[in-house]
């Protein structure tokens, strides 16, 4: 309840973006954990987002940096090699 309290009143978040907050959880953790949507909703607060929309482009934007060399164009072969060989010494 406590906490509840602080993402309401301290943090100013409304209805839905708790229930976005919410729903990464269960997404995430496949269960409701109350300190996983802390976790959630303290970055978005100190980061100032307010919005689903502001969440939905940081969350695409976190997600970009996770980029693998699996993930490079098929047509990119000498950079896909180059990342997954070792040098011979």
């Amino acid at each position: 309840k406590e906490m509840a309290v602080r993402w309401v009143q301290a943090m100013g978040f409304n209805e839905t973006m708790l229930k976005l907050a919410y729903d990464r959880c269960a997404l995430s953790t496949g269960k409701l954990s109350f300190n996983y949507i802390d976790k959630i909703l303290s970055g978005w607060n100190a980061k100032g987002i307010t919005t689903p929309q502001q969440a939905e482009e940081e969350s695409r934007m976190r997600h970009s940096y996770k980029q693998t060399p699996n993930s490079l164009p098929e047509d990119d072969d000498f950079v896909r090699l180059s990342l997954t060989r070792t040098p011979k010494l």
